[in-house]
Parts: C-alpha cells; sequence; structure tokens
C-alpha cells in the first residue's frame, strides 16, 4: 500500500474506474439522480469498506477461524486507508468492535434488500464465472460444475433467506458446504497461535496460493480494467 506498490495502484485503479462508471451513468435516461444520487455514494463505499473488514472479520469466526478483537480492528484501520486512496469520505469511520456492530446496524436498517431484474442478473452473471469453461472435458469439467456448486452454497450459507431474492438456483445441501471446513481451519488456526513458525507457513502458503490464482483468473494478476463504450441498454 505503500506509494508505487501494488496494492496502492490497484486502489487508484478502482478510483478511476468509480469516476468511469458515475460519468457514464449519471446522463443516462434511466438514472434518477434526485431519487438514486450519485452513483457509488460515500454511503454505499462506507457500506463496502465494512464488509471488506468487520463482516468478513465476523463471519470467519463461522468457518472456525479464530481473529481477536485487535484483528479485527487492524482490518478495519487498512480498510479505512483503502478507501481514502478510493475517494471514500466517510465523516466518521468506526473504530472499536462496538461502534462497528452499530454501523453495520445502521447500514441494515437503512439498506432493505429490493433486488430487481438487473440485481438478479449482476448475481447470476457472477455466479457463471465459477462455471467450466466452455471447452472444459473430463475432470476440468467436472471440478468447474463442483466448484460452481460450491460457490452457490456459500453464498446461500451467508446470505441466508436473502438469497432467494438473487434468482440464482437453490443449492441445496451445498448450502452447508462451509461447514466442512470448520474442524481444519480450527485445528490450523491452534496451530498458528500456540506452535511457533506454524503462522509464518500458513502465511507462505497462502500468499503462493493467491498469487496462483489471481495470475489465472485475471491474466497475470495484475489488476486491469477497460471502459464500457455501451451499456446493457
Amino acid at each position: 500500500m505503500r506509494p508505487g506498490g501494488v496494492g496502492r495502484r490497484s486502489a487508484v485503479f478502482v478510483r478511476t474506474l468509480h469516476s468511469m462508471i458515475r460519468h457514464t451513468l449519471l446522463p443516462h435516461p434511466e438514472w434518477d439522480r434526485e431519487k438514486l444520487g450519485v452513483p457509488i455514494s460515500q454511503f454505499g463505499m462506507f457500506g463496502t469498506l465494512l464488509l471488506s473488514s468487520f463482516a468478513p472479520g465476523q463471519q470467519l469466526k463461522l468457518l472456525g477461524y479464530l481473529p481477536t478483537d485487535d484483528d479485527i480492528a487492524a482490518m478495519m484501520h487498512h480498510w479505512r486507508y483503502v478507501g481514502h486512496l478510493m475517494g471514500a469520505e466517510a465523516p466518521w469511520f468506526p473504530e472499536t468492535m462496538t461502534d462497528a456492530f452499530r454501523a453495520q446496524l445502521l447500514i441494515t436498517l437503512v439498506e432493505e434488500p429490493r433486488p430487481g431484474k438487473d440485481s438478479r442478473k449482476l448475481c447470476r452473471s457472477f455466479m457463471d464465472t465459477f462455471l467450466p469453461a466452455k471447452d472444459a472435458r473430463g475432470l476440468r469439467q467436472v471440478y468447474g460444475k463442483l466448484r460452481h456448486k460450491a460457490q452457490l452454497g456459500h453464498a446461500r450459507f451467508y446470505l441466508g433467506e436473502n438469497f432467494q431474492g438473487t434468482g440464482l438456483p437453490d443449492p441445496g445441501l451445498w448450502r452447508y458446504a462451509p461447514l466442512a471446513r470448520v474442524v481444519p481451519n480450527l485445528t490450523r488456526e491452534t496451530l498458528r497461535r500456540y506452535v511457533p513458525g506454524v503462522a509464518g507457513w500458513i502465511d507462505q502458503t497462502h500468499r503462493r496460493a493467491r498469487h496462483e490464482f489471481l495470475s489465472k483468473n485475471l491474466e497475470g494478476g495484475e489488476a486491469k480494467f477497460k471502459p464500457v463504450d455501451k451499456l446493457t441498454r
């Protein structure tokens, strides 16, 4: 995240992308600024920062991880800085777990889910990225289909009853797939806390896995984007 660093460059890329989206949507005849405000608003960015720090910090506990309040507060601090680079200018940002709970509650009360046709189309297009490639055969195709089912299960697990509004197919028993990770995660977390050297090994292992994933799915791992010349409508 230092000047010139990959993380800082990615954050600035996202800020630029946000600007282009606003510039494209504001003059659109379907965008009612008086009713809808500005695309990717300050309120929306504020909620996203919490969904990138406080919320996953709490949800990790459901999967057997053992983050402390200090761990989650540090992640909130990190994302507050990322938000600053992206142009988020919230007049107040929670620094404690109590304040974060209050902020998340307020956001939840204000943003009552009302998914429409566009929301369902977006959900489906995102989830379709986990399907196997059209030219996949054999084990690649089987693995891709299983990965898609697992992702649907994760979405159902975290969204609860709100999953119905996405228009995605019911994953069935795959909704319990995240629970299969509880015992391995809890075992690894316990070793990380009490056995010297394990924390560093886990960190390096996950770094390699993350870089491999990004290199495979982001054309080399670098954040990229290109302007959309034409909207869907």
